[in-house]
């Protein structure tokens, strides 16, 4: 499923100047990871992508209406019961898969906070995410700089991520750093890029070894790289800029 929801993300991307319609429907997939979805939108909202936003939204409502019409309303309440209030089942489980979560709320708990503060630094990482997208998609049209962002973003607001979401964020540096090529690259940028390429496996090592977690401060460099002024001139230097979307 990581593979899928990142092959839909980055297309969606990539493909949002020139076939728009094709990215919003790419990007109304991703609804069935909600933690990953609800970025896109502001993301499209914020680049005026509106034709490309009818048909992410008109995605992610198709696909509850058939699940609806398949399995019931029952499935719903459900997933609502286990994902919020006492019984959330994030907040249950977290004592057994600590090292592999590497979100902002899983970090605060496993430093001892408790789950009220967690959620309280998980919030203000949310907005401080959604503005990033809001910001990036609306003052850039760099297909990679957008990407870099996006990616870095939802790690910080996605409550619960796992290593193998971490391919996400590999696979948008992978898009960045040929067109840097030509491009003198800051030592520091490097080592985040190295950093986040190394993470699905140094992150359990860190968390067991050291007891502290690693990511957010990793997933929050790649974000200040992305849209810091550092990184006009290093990763999308060599990048023509189009114009307009669509």
């Amino acid at each position: 499923l990581s593979a899928w929801i990142t092959a839909a993300i980055v297309g969606g991307v990539l493909l949002l100047e020139e076939h728009a319609l094709v990215a919003g429907v790419l990007w109304g997939l991703v609804s069935v990871k909600p933690h990953y979805f609800v970025l896109l939108p502001i993301a499209l909202l914020s680049a005026r992508a509106w034709h490309a936003l009818m048909a992410c939204v008109a995605t992610a409502a198709a696909l509850g209406l058939v699940s609806i019409l398949g399995f019931g309303w029952e499935p719903w309440g459900w997933w609502l019961a286990v994902n919020t209030g006492p019984a959330q089942i994030l907040d249950q489980g977290l004592t057994y898969i600590a090292p592999l979560v590497g979100s902002v709320f899983a970090s605060v708990r496993a430093m001892g906070g408790s789950s009220p503060v967690a959620w309280t630094v998980q919030a203000g990482a949310m907005l401080l995410a959604t503005h990033a997208v809001a910001s990036g998609f609306r003052r850039q049209t760099s297909p990679r700089r957008r990407l870099l962002v996006l990616s870095a973003a939802t790690l910080l607001f996605a409550p619960y991520w796992l290593p193998y979401d971490l391919l996400l964020p590999t696979v948008a540096i992978a898009f960045a750093l040929p067109v840097a090529s030509s491009a003198a690259q800051p030592i520091g940028e490097l080592a985040v890029w190295m950093a986040i390429w190394l993470l699905p496996s140094a992150m359990a090592v860190a968390h067991l070894l050291l007891g502290a977690p690693i990511t957010v401060p990793v997933v929050a460099a790649m974000l200040w790289y992305a849209v810091g002024r550092r990184s006009q001139g290093a990763v999308v230097a060599s990048e023509p800029v189009t114009a307009g979307t669509s």
